[in-house]
């Protein structure tokens, strides 16, 4: 179940063994997301600089996809403890998801810096391009494509509000390449990027529809 596990990460133990804190372990087995937090104020309440308690209420309004308050508290969290790691992505994934790419890329940027993972300069590449700052994006692909580990990673990309796909972390990285490359109508750079992302994983829809769009004639704009 997923509150009981994000319970796990963000919790451990979250306050005093009196009533609230039973109703908090109550409710994480049985999946109630909403008493679960309700208990955590309760607790809060009586220790209202608790951090634990506060990584805890964080980690199940993000679960709920309350992005404003897992943000706060998250925040709240991080002032005191500047290298949490499951806070700084909690505050990646929430800037994000609220459309702050550019708080988000900063919060993946500390991050990064911490874990050296592969996934999260993924995720900073595609910040950077959404943010069109195509030069840092391709520096950042390219030093995650040079990474050895991106070769064994995976990734699931959200292709459609029906589909999800599981791929390899470089193919989706070759992806963003070709994405950028297009963008800056380098199409011969973008197509070759495409074709090496569908080498390493063929059913990879996204390069295939982006291959797709770029054989499709353009429509002429007739003259003012």
């Amino acid at each position: 179940m997923i509150i009981a596990l994000f319970g796990g990460i963000f919790g451990g133990k979250v306050g005093a063994q009196d009533a609230h804190s039973d109703v908090h372990k109550l409710a994480l087995r049985y999946n109630d997301v909403q008493v679960a937090i309700t208990s955590l104020y309760y607790q809060l309440a009586k220790d209202t600089n608790n951090i634990v308690l506060k990584d805890s209420l964080a980690g199940l309004y993000f679960v709920g996809g309350a992005y404003v308050q897992s943000l706060l508290l998250g925040n709240e969290v991080l002032a005191k403890q500047p290298e949490n790691r499951k806070m700084l992505e909690l505050t990646a994934i929430s800037e994000q998801g609220l459309g702050r790419l550019k708080e988000s890329l900063e919060a993946y940027d500390k991050l990064y810096k911490l874990t050296r993972s592969v996934y999260h300069l993924y995720q900073i590449g595609v910040l950077q391009f959404n943010l069109q700052r195509f030069g840092e994006c391709g520096a950042s692909v390219s030093s995650l494509l040079a990474d050895a580990a991106s070769e064994k990673e995976k990734i699931v990309i959200t292709v459609s509000n029906q589909q999800r796909q599981e791929v390899p972390l470089r193919a989706a990285a070759l992806n963003v390449r070709g994405v950028m490359f297009r963008e800056t109508k380098n199409l011969e750079m973008a197509k070759q990027a495409f074709e090496e992302s569908l080498k390493l994983f063929p059913d990879f829809a996204l390069p295939k529809g982006n291959l797709e769009d770029m054989k499709k004639p353009k429509p002429v704009v007739p003259p003012k």
